[in-house]
């Protein structure tokens, strides 16, 4: 009797469930950064012009009453650092990590482990750009702060399920 032979057929990686919603969560989140930075950028005048009317309200306000020193200092950290040309830098530099992210989720959205790089490198953007750009006072801090804890976060998720990315 004739045995049939053995087919070797190629083994399928397959995207575990914890990955699929890492990737979906990195879409929408790098999806809404890319908006908000466009529109950021093409918003910079108006956004800049309303804050310095808010600083004028401010001012008029705190006219004649004592104020603490870092109080000052930190409302015109947060007003001096809302230019235009700073809302446009940070719109770019915000533009360049979510671009770097939504890449490295595509990737890893295909087993790739380049894309797991890529998210890396864009959280990296997205943490010390705001650094670089308005230095450690308040805003460089919110800035980098919050995508910080996030983005670490996802890394070290993604880094748990590298596994799985076999291309």
């Amino acid at each position: 009797m004739e045995q049939a032979p053995e087919i070797n057929a190629p083994t399928l990686s397959v995207r575990n469930t914890f990955l699929t919603v890492l990737c979906i969560l990195t879409f929408i989140g790098s999806g809404y950064g890319l908006y908000k930075a466009v529109t950021g950028y093409f918003t910079a005048d108006a956004t800049a012009s309303v804050m310095s009317e808010a600083k004028s309200k401010v001012d008029d306000q705190m006219e004649g009453k004592e104020q603490p020193a870092f109080v000052k200092g930190m409302m015109n950290n947060v007003f001096s650092a809302m230019s235009a040309d700073n809302i446009r830098k940070s719109s770019i530099i915000s533009l360049l990590g979510n671009i770097l992210t939504l890449i490295g989720a595509i990737l890893m959205w295909g087993l790739r482990k380049a894309g797991y790089y890529s998210y890396i490198a864009g959280t990296v953007v997205l943490i010390v750009g705001p650094l670089i750009l308005f230095g450690g006072g308040l805003v460089g801090l919110m800035g980098s702060g919050f995508t910080a804890v996030i983005g670490i976060a996802f890394i070290v998720m993604y880094g748990v399920n590298s596994k799985y990315m076999t291309r």
